[in-house]
């Protein structure tokens, strides 16, 4: 059961932590267009594909990356306008 669910559920995650890095700008937008689509891919390829998994560890690497090597702000990510 949890090899069946446990990509899926990864997925999600990466889908809801693209979503939260847009609303909160703490990713660029390039990211979170590559959030979504890793995580669009992961939800469809792991029913065929066993390899779909590995997207998740890559996405977690691609992410910490970004994040170690961002310009910080005195003030932090902000929230978008309207």
């Amino acid at each position: 059961l949890s090899n069946d669910v446990a990509p899926r559920v990864a997925s999600l995650i990466v889908l809801a932590t693209g979503t939260l890095g847009r609303l909160t700008n703490a990713f660029p937008k390039w990211l979170v267009w590559v959030s979504y689509l890793i995580g669009s891919a992961m939800l469809v390829l792991v029913t065929f594909l066993d390899a779909g998994a590995l997207f998740f560890p890559v996405w977690v690497g691609i992410v910490s990356v970004v994040l170690l090597f961002r310009p910080r702000g005195a003030e932090g990510p902000q929230p978008p306008e309207g």
